[in-house]
């Protein structure tokens, strides 16, 4: 009976049980939809959520690009109107700068046609007075006496007397015949020779007149054909006179040597200028001796056209404030052509002077101390413009 129960008891038991899991899983059963369901909107919720986000992030990221093209357009706006004030200041500017340049180029143009026509009235009156001097000059010229002529002699004697006393001037001065067919020619005393010296023979340093030796020395060895000149030699020679440039009168004396040269110069009657290791040394005579010689066209100058030659060189050399300017401060139309000398304190021109009227003379001043320098023709224009004014005015 017991183990009956214990049966019936086992089997409601189980049936129970069963009964159970039977209500859980129709519970489950009737759950699960609305599980399902709230798993959905759960999902639903989340997407939702994402997509709301990411329509918010894309719309903040939206709005600070718009932001940041708005501010990028702001700035290069702003950089574009600068760039643009910039290059308005910029063109001022330049226009202010163009128009200052303009306005001096034209006051400068303004000052130089004053300063020109300034120029042109002095040459005009220059040019009046240069010619009234020169007719009155060729008026004097013209006619004088053998009195008057006498006179000047007498008085050009005194002053280079009186100039030289101290011993620190030589002056040698010689009265050419005049120009062939010239006013002066028809003029008795202008036909005189007439020539003087003070200190004549002192013996003083030649500086670069000695290149007139030199250039004798030349003319001799071309004429007899003891030297070929070269376009080089041409060069040289023209520089030599014109510029006073002493390397190719140097090479000269290296070449053929101080007693060749000298040996010449001799038998033109002028003493040895030349000393090895010394200055070369002369005097105003023996330079007049020489000028003499070009004058006529005698040997060594016998050959016109390289005579010519040197005198046109002389007539342009660059040194022109010694007798040049002292001559044509009395007579601005003679002609002067002439070579200096100078070193250290000694300064010398001699040259050959060629009046309007067509009178010539020849003009040797050598000056040393009075402590002047070197290129100092003060003191040579000063006698060469007395000599003038004495004979010629």
């Amino acid at each position: 009976m017991k183990k009956r129960w214990l049966a019936v008891a086992g089997a409601i038991l189980v049936l129970g049980f069963g009964v159970v899991v039977w209500w859980q899983d129709t519970q489950r059963t009737a759950a699960r939809p609305a599980a399902i369901a709230a798993e959905k909107a759960d999902q639903q919720a989340a997407a939702s959520s994402r997509a709301a986000r990411k329509k918010a992030e894309a719309a903040s990221s939206s709005a600070a690009t718009k932001a940041k093209a708005a501010a990028k357009a702001k700035a290069e706006s702003e950089s574009r109107a600068k760039a643009k004030a910039a290059s308005e200041a910029k063109a001022a500017s330049h226009a202010k700068s163009k128009a200052a340049a303009a306005a001096k180029a034209k006051a400068k143009a303004a000052a130089a046609e004053a300063q020109a026509k300034k120029a042109a009235a002095q040459k005009a009156a220059a040019s009046a007075k240069a010619k009234a001097a020169s007719a009155a000059a060729t008026k004097s010229q013209a006619t004088p006496t053998g009195t008057s002529w006498a006179a000047r002699q007498k008085q050009l004697k005194a002053y280079l007397t009186d100039v030289a006393a101290d011993g620190t001037v030589s002056v040698s001065y010689t009265n050419l015949t005049p120009v062939a067919g010239s006013k002066a020619a028809a003029s008795a005393p202008a036909r005189y020779k007439y020539e003087t010296s003070v200190n004549g023979t002192t013996w003083t340093v030649s500086a670069s007149t000695y290149k007139l030796y030199i250039t004798a020395f030349l003319y001799h060895l071309r004429l007899t054909g003891q030297r070929k000149w070269t376009s080089s030699d041409a060069l040289n020679f023209k520089n030599m006179i014109e510029q006073s440039l002493n390397p190719f009168a140097e090479g000269i004396r290296s070449t053929y040597g101080n007693t060749t040269i000298n040996g010449y110069l001799n038998t033109l009657g002028i003493t040895s200028p030349f000393v090895t290791g010394q200055a070369a040394s002369t005097t105003s005579n023996d330079l007049m001796r020489l000028l003499k010689l070009l004058a006529a066209g005698s040997a060594p100058f016998s050959d016109a056209t390289m005579r010519n030659e040197l005198l046109s060189y002389m007539g342009v050399q660059i040194y022109r404030s010694g007798i040049p300017a002292g001559v044509a401060s009395v007579i601005p139309d003679a002609t002067v052509q002439d070579k200096v000398g100078f070193l250290n304190d000694q300064n010398n021109d001699a040259g050959l002077v060629t009046l309007p009227t067509g009178q010539r003379y020849l003009l040797v001043i050598m000056t040393r101390g009075h402590g002047q320098e070197t290129l100092d023709f003060s003191r040579i224009k000063a006698i060469a413009a007395q000599v003038e004014s004495i004979m010629y005015e």
